[in-house]
């Protein structure tokens, strides 16, 4: 990827450090086209209650890795090597920021609320 572009990219993207290194979370279209093929809605792709969510770390660690992807060239098995549990609160919500920042406006008070992504009820940035 040119400089410029790749720049640009990170202008747009959450970062997150994560052992030191600076890595950048940004949900393109791409990333969420493909996580809501994978999981059936956007609103379940970023609902992480371990309460109704089986298979929580591997569902965080897809999720991740679509959002890393756009940026970094990763393999979806070296991001699950590169963090830890430890870790995991400052990466979900470096995650959660970075939705927030791709999708319409009232996304970021659904995830904070911990209820996920109403994509049908949300309303477009207002300009």
């Amino acid at each position: 990827m040119e400089e410029k572009k790749l720049a640009e990219l990170k202008k747009r993207s959450t970062e997150v450090m994560v052992g030191g290194k600076k890595l950048y979370i940004r949900f393109d279209l791409n990333a969420l086209a493909e996580l809501e093929e994978r999981y059936g809605s956007l609103d379940e792709a970023f609902t992480f209650d371990p309460e109704h969510t089986k298979g929580i770390i591997a569902k965080i660690k897809s999720v991740l890795y679509e959002g890393l992807k756009a940026i970094h060239n990763f393999k979806e098995e070296e991001v699950g090597a590169m963090f830890s549990m430890k870790e995991m609160p400052e990466v979900q919500a470096a995650m959660e920021a970075a939705a927030g920042e791709a999708m319409p406006e009232g996304t970021e008070e659904k995830l904070a609320e911990g209820k996920g992504i109403d994509s049908k009820n949300l309303k477009a940035p207002k300009k």
